[in-house]
């Protein structure tokens, strides 16, 4: 249960939020065992 589906989880932020944005940034923060898809604001 470690794992998430960010896609869904992305779907539900979008359909409750009513300034939803999502943006892939150039300079991605790094976390290590992490990988960075983008960034909800």
């Amino acid at each position: 249960m470690g794992a998430i589906d960010m896609g869904i989880a992305l779907c539900h932020i979008a359909k409750e939020s009513e300034s939803f944005s999502f943006a892939k940034e150039s300079n991605a923060p790094e976390r290590k065992g992490c990988i960075y898809m983008g960034t909800v604001v």
